[in-house]
């Protein structure tokens, strides 16, 4: 694979995950359905959370992710957002995606977990949790890490900017199949 990965970190992707891509399949109706937890007993919770999870969709959809989203009023939702005190058990993230695939490679489910404080237990700010969740999103979508910091998917991201490079990786991985790219 040579062609139209100048300019992406998909390489870095599939080193990451044995040379193996996924994503969600092509729906062009059918628009991927979200679900923010509205509200938490989560240390720190800000009933304002939810909303700044929201705009960041509208972020990627900007971006250029060929589907679209609808946010939805209750769970059993494609893609899935939940608020804790801590993922602390993952180190030192702040944010965590779990994404359920099939055989094929094609995502079926994603489940963001953000925290409300990081592992030192100071509170974030909406800038930290709108980061977080922009960056957590990403891998919802299928994308891996970055070796680079000025892109969102860099593992501790600190740009409000879904960049270049994050674009054209997200483009490419969605004009490639999913699972084993040979």
């Amino acid at each position: 694979m040579t062609d139209g990965s100048p300019g992406t970190y998909i390489r870095d992707i599939l080193a990451q995950h044995n040379q193996s891509l996924t994503r969600w399949p092509d729906r062009r109706l059918d628009a991927l359905r979200v679900w923010i937890e509205p509200s938490s007993a989560a240390a720190n919770w800000d009933p304002n959370f939810p909303l700044v999870a929201e705009k960041v969709f509208d972020e990627w959809r900007e971006a250029g992710f060929p589907l679209r989203f609808d946010m939805q009023r209750g769970a059993g939702a494609d893609i899935e957002i939940r608020w804790a005190g801590s993922v602390a058990e993952k180190g030192q993230q702040i944010g965590v995606t779990t994404k359920t695939t099939d055989h094929n490679g094609w995502i079926v489910h994603a489940e963001i977990v953000i925290a409300t404080h990081d592992p030192t237990g100071r509170p974030l700010s909406h800038a930290t949790i709108a980061g977080v969740a922009r960056h957590e999103v990403g891998h919802a979508l299928g994308l891996g890490h970055s070796p680079n910091p000025a892109d969102v998917m860099y593992p501790e991201s600190r740009t409000p900017i879904i960049s270049a490079a994050d674009r054209a990786t997200l483009h490419l991985l969605y004009v490639l199949p999913p699972g084993v790219v040979k």
